[in-house]
């Protein structure tokens, strides 16, 4: 996805609805992603002793979602002006 030319000069605000909600499906993953963390979590903690990866698996989602937002700070930094 390409970074927009304004980036750079973004508020606060403005460049957590890129990160969070743009496009759309972003904002999905997130909220799917904590729904995915707390039902396993519900279920780690129903039944300790049979599902003992599960705290594991529970944040795998976060994750993946943290790396993309990583990716697309870097993207932005790029874009300032150096100096």
């Amino acid at each position: 996805m390409r970074v927009p030319d304004d980036a750079s000069t973004w508020t606060v605000a403005r460049r957590m609805k890129y990160l969070l909600w743009e496009p759309w499906w972003r904002g999905a993953w997130i909220i799917a992603a904590i729904v995915f963390c707390i039902a396993v979590n519900v279920a780690w903690l129903a039944q300790p002793g049979l599902l003992e990866n599960f705290g594991f698996v529970s944040v795998i989602p976060l994750f993946a979602f943290l790396v993309d937002v990583t990716v697309r700070e870097r993207r932005i930094a790029r874009m300032k002006p150096k100096g």
